[in-house]
């Protein structure tokens, strides 16, 4: 089982000030979070996989910066380019974030942010658990599962029979 990193959708998050989830179609999942221009308005997303990078979805008329905050904390501003009319582009950071992280975009003074700028999704990608590849065979296997040999499966193993109430459980 490969463990991939998760991306969060801007719709879903937690939205500040002026900051409004409005209907894109160029948007991954047809919306995206845009009026962040002014100071104060922001956008925080819970739950973040751990990593060491930071990754921004989004759409922008000119070039600009945020701010971002992990659990509360400022921690440095994420630039971003202007990208072509109606087209996603991503701006990455390297940025330290702890499993299950609040992570907040914000426009605060000094950061220039445009009414054009839409947030599709951010995405922890790097370092820690969250790229790790973790074999199943080598999991704490209970109620029954078991690991067969296969080697058409990376490890040469794969979990098989798991009958209800069993379980494959990855140590933390």
């Amino acid at each position: 089982i490969e463990i991939r990193d998760k991306q969060h959708e801007a719709e879903n998050a937690n939205l500040y000030g002026h900051a409004s989830s409005v209907a894109d179609p160029s948007a991954l999942y047809g919306f995206a979070v845009g009026d962040m221009n002014a100071v104060g308005d922001a956008i925080e997303f819970t739950g973040m996989n751990a990593g060491g990078n930071l990754k921004l979805r989004y759409t922008s008329d000119s070039a600009g910066t945020l701010s971002v905050y992990v659990n509360g904390m400022k921690k440095q501003k994420l630039p971003f380019v202007a990208t072509s009319v109606g087209q996603y582009g991503e701006a990455q950071i390297s940025l330290e974030i702890p499993a299950n992280a609040e992570i907040k975009l914000q426009n605060d003074s000094g950061d220039s942010a445009t009414a054009a700028l839409k947030i599709d999704s951010i995405e922890s990608i790097g370092g820690y658990a969250a790229n790790l590849t973790y074999e199943a065979e080598n999991a704490i296997l209970s109620g029954g599962a078991l690991a067969v040999t296969d080697g058409s499966f990376s490890g040469g193993c794969k979990v098989s029979s798991l009958p209800a109430q069993s379980a494959v459980e990855f140590p933390k």
